[in-house]
């Protein structure tokens, strides 16, 4: 649970890092403002929205994701080259070679989705009436579900994991075709990232890239907080 913990408030910083950044392309207004002004809102949106309207909202959002999977396929791309290096991956000891590893692992498979999901599935669950009867909210009760509820959940659990690793392909992909080709190899900033949708979006490329970092920054904060807490107060009590 400590470690979950830890590696969770480690992610909040760096999404909130990420969301300011993305933010300051757009208004050049101080990095602790945007930070405040950020994380307040996430809270609010927290306590005073429902799931069903939040979920909702932020899976528009993500659909700006997919931007990057247009732009793989209007640069020009060594489809070859991608094919030959996915299927049959090189490995190196080198330290930032090592370090993208354990990056992409981390942020793949991580102890904080386990937690999630469940929670998920339990709020899907009131919003559907399947917990049972309504007490307070808490779904007390027999719960409603069938194996056909279950197979739901692993085909919806399948599809998201499909899609979250295959934009994530595309990212490396249109990355590499577009930042390592004009010899940038280390991207320090939001600045160098969002360069590589100018492609599809042209000027729009920073408006593009701050939308999906503050998408995926509303989705991912509240999910490592809520994650963090479940764990503690299950080890708790």
């Amino acid at each position: 649970m400590t470690l979950l913990a830890i590696a969770n408030i480690i992610n909040i910083g760096a999404d909130l890092g990420a969301m300011v950044s993305a933010c300051q392309l757009l208004l050049g207004i101080s990095f602790i403002y945007w930070l405040l002004g950020i994380a307040l809102l996430i809270v609010v949106l927290e306590i005073f929205v429902s799931y069903k309207v939040y979920a909702k909202f932020l899976k528009y959002l993500a659909l700006t994701l997919f931007a990057y999977i247009i732009t793989a396929f209007i640069i020009r791309v060594d489809w070859s080259k991608v094919l030959h290096s996915t299927f049959v991956p090189s490995f190196s000891m080198n330290k930032d070679y090592i370090l993208n590893v354990v990056a992409i692992l981390g942020t793949t498979i991580s102890p904080y989705l386990f937690f999630w999901q469940t929670n998920q599935e339990v709020e899907q669950g009131h919003e559907n009436n399947k917990l049972g009867i309504r007490a307070m909210g808490t779904g007390k009760g027999i719960p409603d579900v069938k194996d056909v509820d279950i197979r739901h959940m692993g085909v919806d659990t399948n599809i998201g994991m499909l899609l979250s690793n295959l934009v994530m392909f595309f990212i490396i992909v249109t990355t590499a075709s577009t930042l390592k080709t004009h010899g940038i190899t280390n991207i320090d900033t939001a600045t160098q990232a969002a360069q590589a949708l100018r492609p599809l979006a042209g000027n729009f490329a920073y408006l593009l890239f701050a939308i999906g970092i503050l998408g995926t920054g509303l989705l991912a904060i509240p999910i490592l907080a809520g994650s963090a807490a479940y764990a503690i107060l299950y080890c708790y009590y």
